[in-house]
């Protein structure tokens, strides 16, 4: 029989424990007051730090990383926040999502995960999946997924 001994390596109380959190590369992504915080996951200081911009608002998670860029979400699902990774991130860009009506958006995601494959980004709301990506390029999906 084979026990696993488990101790705390490190523990931090300054940054966000609901929100989502990405590990990529020997680094994990947190969320901190307004900020992106860029944690080494050996010793769990941080090595980073970005601000994200104030037309973004609160975020609800980081999702994901592909393409060597984080994608984080807003808790209404209308905002994608989209930074490099590393220990030196910047904010690439704020990109909305879902339908235009009348100039408002309309959130597509309110809280569903994103699925990134190839070229395309897979998502799901309440009531539908969506297939995100250039139309004018055909689909490349991961060799996992096809």
């Amino acid at each position: 029989e084979y026990t696993l001994k488990q101790e705390l390596v490190w523990s931090r109380e300054d940054v966000s424990t609901w929100i989502c959190s990405s590990i990529h590369d020997g680094l994990v992504y947190v969320k901190g007051r307004g900020e992106l915080q860029v944690l080494d996951t050996a010793m769990g200081k941080t090595v980073g730090k970005v601000q994200w911009p104030q037309e973004f608002g609160g975020i609800h998670h980081f999702a994901s990383v592909a393409g060597g860029y984080l994608f984080g979400f807003d808790g209404g699902g209308a905002r994608c926040l989209v930074v490099s990774v590393g220990r030196e991130p910047k904010v690439v860009g704020v990109n909305r999502l879902g339908n235009a009506d009348h100039g408002e958006y309309h959130a597509i995601n309110q809280g569903g995960q994103p699925f990134f494959s190839g070229n395309r980004i897979f998502y799901r709301s309440y009531t539908n999946v969506y297939c995100i990506g250039d139309k004018n390029q055909p689909m490349r999906l991961s060799k996992e997924h096809q």
